[in-house]
């Protein structure tokens, strides 16, 4: 018999309850969005409060996935500043998503896939934007699920299997997408995103207990700091750049941790705002009337205080106790206090992944269904064979993610790692999307795959790809202390502007033409002064310099004084700590600005009728098509064993 005290019993209740609210609103949806196109195209369909709230909680999902507070606890404060990502989600965000949000309503492109196509006209990036989608459903979802299901096995002291964990979780997943669409995956992610937010505030209120209080954490911490032996990587970064050759090759000195490690490892998390599945719930909205106050408040305000509460607390607290997988030893002392309060706290904290991993799977096979299969093999499939078939490739990609994670964790692993890099690869394109820039919009193509082959070569997944066809690089994963975002980023613009000098544009075609000028007529440019511009800008240079760039430096010791011979913290915690801490508050108030003050997410503009259907291919299937992508795809597997068997 099982006792009241059981965690499994109180885990089973609280999955019980999770799946009957998923349920509920899964019934409203398909109550609500009767027929089939509401099911295929939902931009513009859905309450904005719940668009502004599921993007919000997305911003948690990299953190939970990179394991935020359990690197504080393995390398310090340093690798906390890694939590100032909260701060880039948002702002990458205020910049895009009006405008997005009006170009989707007016071309009605419901994917990513078919928005670059007509913007753009490049199936490359039709293509890039695809496996992007599979990689955060496959990959990134899995490595996610994978988590949560090995921690369900922890905290029901081995009860459940973890194999048997991962097909709960991933079951709960799909079933939400497969019923309701993205509409229920809205709905329930709304009241999720509420639940799984005040789940973690109640985590780190948890740990603060344990921790005897924030005067108790805050003493022990600047104590190690003081008095332990070898402890300066933890309170400090490793200065500018170290010209290292990477993981495997001569260690950096200290700690990988330098400025340009922070710089471009953050400028990842921007990819989250480029990706298809954010993408999808962006047009979602009704209107772009609340991605202004939402994203600045909401995202980057609360959600970014409790990352930041996450990362110092928890893993703060991780640290002074040597605890590196603080997270689950906290779960752990929750079960052994309080199982029912564990429960709630395990199911509260998959809340905050499950809008963004469930509506992965349902981008993943919209994409391939609609935008690429019927735009370009099939334009005579109906809505309801099409809506069949999401729900069909849903399922599939869940299984294939779920027997990736067993079979092969090491590979989903290091496929999940690329997800965010290769997502910034497309900044560049949806930014000229958005404003037009005086760019060839022919070489945005160009410089995304020249992005996409400097993220490959500088990630341990391209690395040991070319190693097993026989091509050993000379370097390592994150060379020069520079993450593969950065490299990527770096080629990425520089290519797309040199190619740009160099073909001295000027007629970019008629359709480019004509979606300028709408973006001009929907968006009319508001009378700033020049000195306004100017300060706007300067204060984004002088933040990105400060607290994300070379600048964060000067956290390790300004906060610092010396009293005798002895050195001693003047705020009461370390340096970094306070730094990193101001400069979230400060990024809040630059997002408010761009976003308010500049008007860059305001709702101002005319009102955007909804166009027409992206153009289809010609009708009926084409099979001379689908002939030739099968040929191309059995050639790259061709050449790939061939190069493999000669040089491998």
């Amino acid at each position: 018999m099982i006792a009241l005290e059981s965690p499994a019993l109180w885990l089973f209740a609280f999955g019980s309850g999770f799946l009957g609210i998923a349920l509920y609103w899964a019934r409203i949806a398909v109550q609500q969005g009767t027929g089939a196109r509401n099911f295929i195209d939902p931009v513009g369909t859905l309450p904005s409060f719940t668009a502004i709230i599921v993007i919000s909680t997305s911003g948690f999902v990299p953190f939970f996935s990179i394991g935020l507070a359990d690197g504080v606890a393995q390398n310090g404060f340093a690798y906390a500043s890694m939590s100032l990502g909260c701060v880039l989600i948002p702002l990458a965000g205020v910049f895009l998503f009006k405008r997005i949000w009006a170009l989707a309503v007016h071309l009605n492109t419901p994917s990513q896939a078919s928005f670059l196509d007509e913007v753009f006209a490049s199936k490359s990036l039709v293509v890039l934007s695809a496996v992007i989608a599979v990689l955060f459903a496959v990959a990134f979802g899995g490595r996610v699920m994978t988590a949560f299901a090995l921690l369900y096995h922890d905290l029901t002291g081995g009860v459940f299997d973890p194999v048997y964990s991962l097909f709960l979780i991933a079951s709960i997943v799909a079933l939400i997408a497969v019923i309701g669409g993205i509409r229920a995956v809205m709905y329930s992610g709304a009241v999720y995103g509420a639940m799984g937010f005040l789940a973690l505030i109640g985590l780190i209120g948890f740990t603060l207990f344990l921790a005897g209080g924030f005067e108790r954490l805050a003493d022990r911490i600047v104590d190690l700091q003081m008095n332990g032996e070898g402890t300066a990587p933890f309170f400090n970064l490793s200065g500018i750049v170290q010209f290292t050759l990477g993981s495997g090759f001569a260690p950096p000195d200290g700690s990988p941790w330098s400025t340009a490690m922070v710089l471009s490892a953050t400028l990842a998390f921007m990819g989250l705002s480029a990706s298809p599945v954010l993408y999808l719930f962006a047009v979602s909205s009704k209107s772009n009337r609340v991605f202004g106050p939402g994203l600045t408040w909401v995202s980057a305000g609360a959600v970014g205080a409790a990352i930041m509460a996450f990362a110092m607390i928890v893993g703060g607290f991780g640290l002074i106790s040597n605890m590196p997988d603080i997270t689950g030893e906290v779960m752990e002392r929750v079960s052994e206090l309080s199982p029912w309060f564990m429960a709630a706290l395990y199911f509260g904290l998959f809340s905050l992944v499950f809008a963004l991993i469930s509506g992965s799977f349902l981008a993943a096979a919209q994409l391939g269904v609609v935008d690429i299969y019927r735009r370009y093999y099939h334009r005579d499939l109906s809505d309801k064979l099409a809506v069949a078939s999401i729900r069909i490739l849903v399922a599939i990609l869940v299984l294939i993610s779920v027997l990736m994670s067993i079979t092969a964790p090491f590979l989903s692993a290091e496929l999940a790692s690329l997800c965010l890099p290769l997502a910034a690869q497309l900044l560049p394109a949806m930014v000229a999307a958005c404003y037009r820039i005086s760019i060839a919009h022919r070489s945005i193509a160009v410089g995304a795959l020249i992005g996409v082959f400097c993220v490959f070569v500088t990630e341990p997944f391209g690395i040991r790809a070319l190693d097993f066809v026989g091509l050993e690089l000379p370097w390592g994963p994150a060379p020069w202390t520079i993450h593969s975002v950065g490299w990527g980023l770096f080629f990425n613009t520089g290519a797309v502007l040199v190619i740009s000098v160099i073909t001295r544009y000027h007629d970019q075609g008629e359709r480019w033409n004509a979606l300028t000028r709408f973006l001009e007529s929907t968006f009319p440019a508001q009378p700033f002064s020049t000195p306004v511009i100017s300060t706007a800008w300067s204060v984004a240079l002088a933040w990105f310099f400060l607290a994300i760039g070379p600048g964060i430096a000067i956290g390790n010791s300004l906060f610092v004084r010396t009293v005798g011979r002895e050195q001693e913290n003047m705020l009461g915690l370390p340096s970094i700590v306070v730094w990193i801490m101001i400069a979230w508050a400060s990024g809040v108030a630059m997002i408010w600005f761009f976003a308010d003050r500049m008007q860059l997410a305001t709702a101002h503009g005319s009102e955007v009728r909804k166009g027409q259907s992206a153009a289809l291919a010609e009708s009926g299937m084409r099979t001379d098509r689908m002939a030739v992508t099968v040929w191309i795809i059995l050639g790259i597997a061709g050449t790939t064993a061939t190069l493999a068997w000669i040089f491998g």
